[in-house]
C-alpha cells in the first residue's frame, strides 16, 4: 500500500496506515507494486525493482485488481508475478547518484522490453552485411589510390602512413571585374 500524497510505502499501523515519508498518516492509500527482481545475463547478475506502472503495463493488470482475485488468501507472490522467472526481458535501467557513485546494484526498471527473434536476426544479418560492404569499399578505394591493403589477417589496419601527392589545379580566367 502506498500514500496517495508521494506514493511511497504506507506501513499498516492497528487499523490505519502511517507514511514515514510524509510523516503522516494519509486518508486514502493505493495498492502499488513494487517487484523485486533478481535478473542475469551471461556476464553477470544483478537486482532490479519494478514500480507499479511499469508492473502493471508488464503484467498486463494492476496492482489493486490482482489484490481483489488474491482475496487476501497468499502471503508469497501470485502466479502472475512468478510466471516472470525464467523469461527474457530486455530492461532499461532509470539509474540514480548511487548506482553511478557507488556502484549500488539494485536498479530501477524504466522500461521493459520483450524481445523479439526475428527483429534480432534481421538486425544481425543486417548488420554483417554492413560490415561487408564496408570492407569491400575499402579494397575498392585503396585499389584506386593504389594503396597497399594494410588490412592483416584478424581484419584490423596496421599502422602505416598514409601518402599525399599534389593535384595540379585549373586556374579559371578572371572575368570582368578581375576576379575568378
Amino acid at each position: 500500500m502506498s500514500c496517495d500524497k508521494c506514493h511511497k510505502l504506507a506501513t499498516k499501523e492497528t487499523n490505519k496506515y502511517y507514511c514515514n515519508s510524509c510523516g503522516i498518516y494519509p486518508e486514502k492509500v493505493t495498492p502499488r507494486y513494487r517487484v523485486r527482481l533478481q535478473i542475469s545475463d551471461h556476464t553477470s547478475t544483478t537486482s532490479c525493482t519494478l514500480f507499479d506502472e511499469e508492473a502493471a503495463r508488464l503484467l498486463n493488470t494492476s496492482a489493486s485488481k490482482l489484490l481483489d482475485t488474491l482475496d487476501g488468501k497468499s502471503e508469497e507472490a501470485p502466479k502472475i508475478i512468478q510466471q516472470l522467472c525464467g523469461k527474457r526481458l530486455i530492461f532499461r535501467f532509470n539509474l540514480n547518484d548511487s548506482n553511478l557513485t557507488f556502484g549500488t546494484q539494485n536498479y530501477a526498471v524504466k522500461r521493459t522490453f520483450m524481445p523479439n527473434d526475428k527483429l534480432e536476426m534481421l538486425y544481425l544479418e543486417n548488420k554483417a552485411e554492413e560490415e561487408l560492404m564496408d570492407d569491400e569499399v575499402d579494397t575498392v578505394l585503396m585499389k584506386k589510390q593504389n594503396m597497399p591493403d594494410r588490412k592483416s589477417k584478424n581484419n584490423k589496419v596496421s599502422p602505416g602512413e598514409l601518402s599525399c601527392e599534389r593535384v595540379p589545379v585549373k586556374e579559371e580566367p578572371n572575368d570582368s571585374n578581375g576576379t575568378t
